[in-house]
């Protein structure tokens, strides 16, 4: 699970390792907040109880996936320890990983390659984590990815740890 600010670079770092993972003949699928609330999730705004809603329905298909022997990158910005946890609790929790992409909330606003924030920042956009709703830093992070390092050497440190853990189950 990447956990994160809108524009922290989590989908970016979700393919990236995907990609790494392929090359290892190792089953992926990516999901993202994107691709997940424009069909499955389209009934749901963005209110607590609603993401709320929205992650644990994201667990369960994480959890379809894992039984089939999927390794599942799911890139959400999950604002909540609550959030993150019905993730968790849905798939089984050795092989949960949260990965925090760590980038200030500065820099996401420049990136904001979809002006969400500009739109947030205007009322366009209700309950927008981070101008008009809080993002609870996750406390025990599996890993985290500060914003100073390259991308392709998270990528790398991240697909090492997951191969090293489905390679080498339950140590």
């Amino acid at each position: 699970m990447f956990t994160g600010f809108s524009a922290s670079g989590k989908t970016s770092l979700a393919n990236g390792v995907e990609h790494l993972l392929f090359k290892h003949n190792i089953k992926t699928c990516v999901l993202d907040g994107d691709n997940i609330r424009k069909k499955i999730n389209k009934d749901l705004g963005f209110t607590l109880a609603d993401r709320e809603e929205n992650m644990r329905r994201v667990g369960e298909i994480c959890h379809l996936f894992n039984n089939s022997g999927t390794v599942v990158l799911a890139s959400f910005i999950a604002p909540t320890e609550k959030c993150r946890q019905l993730i968790k609790k849905a798939v089984m929790p050795y092989f949960f990983m949260e990965v925090f992409v760590n980038t200030n909330l500065e820099t996401c606003q420049k990136r904001d390659p979809k002006q969400l924030y500009k739109k947030a920042k205007a009322k366009q956009i209700k309950n927008f984590t981070g101008i008009t709703a809080s993002y609870e830093v996750p406390k025990k992070a599996d890993i985290t990815i500060p914003e100073s390092m390259p991308h392709e050497e998270a990528v790398r440190s991240i697909a090492n740890q997951i191969i090293q853990k489905i390679t080498f189950p339950y140590q």
